[in-house]
Formats: C-alpha cells, sequence, structure tokens
C-alpha cells in the first residue's frame, strides 16, 4: 500500500491539505489563538475564530468537507487532543473561558468546566490519564478532574489540587507508569522543575523515585526559563 505525506495548512481563513483549502466559513482564526490542529481518525479538528466568538471544527481530511462544529466558547492557545472516556472518543481542550469535552464523530457537548486565567490566557494542554485530566495554567493551582458517566449524563468532580505548581507557557509531560508527571513552575527559575504524583504530592525534580526513569520538565516563568532533567 502506498503511502502520501500531506502538509496541513491552517491559515488566517483556510484550513486544508495539499492543493484544495477550505474557507473557514464560520469565522476567521485569530492571531491571538495559535492553537495547533488534531489529526483523528481521518479528521483535522481546530478551534478558529476570536475573542468571544468560536468554532471546534472537524475537517474531513481528503477533501476538507466540513463534518461538525462547537460554537459555545471563543479559541484558546491551548491544542485539542483526542481520548476514549467511558467507551466515547472525546475531544477535550480548553477554550477561552472553559474546559470542554465534545464527541469526536458529532461534535456533541458532552461536558464543560469553567476554567479561566487572567488576561485571557488558557495555554496549557490537558493531560489525560484513564478518565482523569490534569489542568492548569496561567496564576492557577495544577488540579485534576475525573469525568464520569451516569448513564447518558456525563460530569466531572474534583480529584486534587496543587496550589504550589503553576504552568505558564510549558506543557506538563507524562513520566513514565504515569504515577508521576513533570511540570515547570512559576518559580522555576530558582527551585527547577517539579515531580508531581497524580495524587497531587510535589517532589524534587532530582528524585522521581516512583519510576526510576528518566524525566524531563521545561521550567518557565515570566521572565526566564529553563530546562531541567531528572534521572534516578
Amino acid at each position: 500500500m502506498s503511502k502520501t505525506r500531506v502538509l496541513l495548512v491552517v491559515s488566517t481563513a483556510l484550513v486544508g491539505c495539499g492543493s484544495s483549502p477550505k474557507h473557514a466559513e464560520m469565522v476567521s482564526n485569530a492571531p491571538n489563538a495559535p492553537a495547533s490542529p488534531l489529526v483523528d481518525r481521518g479528521r483535522v479538528i481546530v478551534h478558529v475564530g476570536g475573542h468571544n466568538q468560536g468554532a471546534l471544527t472537524a475537517y474531513e481530511i481528503t477533501n476538507g468537507d466540513l463534518k461538525w462544529t462547537w460554537t459555545g466558547d471563543g479559541p484558546s492557545y491551548a491544542s485539542p487532543i483526542v481520548a476514549d472516556i467511558g467507551g466515547v472518543r472525546q475531544v477535550i481542550t480548553q477554550t477561552q473561558e472553559n474546559i470542554i469535552g465534545v464527541s469526536a464523530i458529532d461534535g456533541r457537548l458532552l461536558w464543560r468546566r469553567p476554567f479561566s486565567t487572567e488576561y485571557t490566557q488558557n495555554i496549557i494542554t490537558p493531560i489525560v490519564l484513564g478518565n482523569t485530566v490534569i489542568v492548569a495554567g496561567y496564576q492557577k493551582p495544577t488540579s485534576a478532574f475525573r469525568i464520569v458517566k451516569m448513564g447518558d449524563q456525563w460530569r466531572t468532580e474534583d480529584v486534587w489540587e496543587n496550589p504550589a505548581v503553576s504552568l505558564y507557557m510549558a506543557n506538563a509531560v507524562v513520566v513514565g507508569d504515569a504515577t508521576e508527571f513533570c511540570v515547570g513552575a512559576a518559580g522555576c527559575a530558582t527551585t527547577g522543575g517539579f515531580a508531581v504524583s497524580t495524587g497531587g504530592a510535589v517532589g524534587a525534580a532530582a528524585a522521581v523515585e516512583s519510576t526510576g526513569v528518566a524525566a524531563a520538565a521545561v521550567c518557565e516563568s515570566t521572565y526566564a526559563q529553563r530546562g531541567a532533567w531528572a534521572s534516578s
């Protein structure tokens, strides 16, 4: 079977592959919301739009045909991800003022949690571990919530919150067996990175004890950036 490489381009008002881009007719992409597109099972999913007006949108990757849209909030800087939770494939992302999960098949809103940061800076891409979602933001605690399905209804419930660790422009990464993940913190210019367990505990980046594998964190603050590497 031959394989074809395609170039996906998301510009101010165009979404498409190869030589046949499609016009994002509902709203054009704002320059202050440069999220990366998601490619999943033959579809390109991108949050186009601007402040207070947006459309999380899925296009057919082969021809750019519109498959579905969700227009409940404006876009953020965060990029969408996809996960199978409760037997349903979901697109999960931070929007302008929320964290949402929509059906990857038809774009139907499954659940929503209010989440906003100062100066409208929702930036961090969520991490999904099983049915638990870990989120953070500028001057916000790193926290986790669980996605629960009760019959035909979806809801979220708090799992833990850690005000000692906050993310700004660097995403966290999962480490090893996913009992810990590494993040940067607002004070990382002096403290380095942190290893944070899924239970919310914080330890030094130099001692990722539960996995015994190398871990990497990108520390970022308003004024400084620094890489922190840890190994057992």
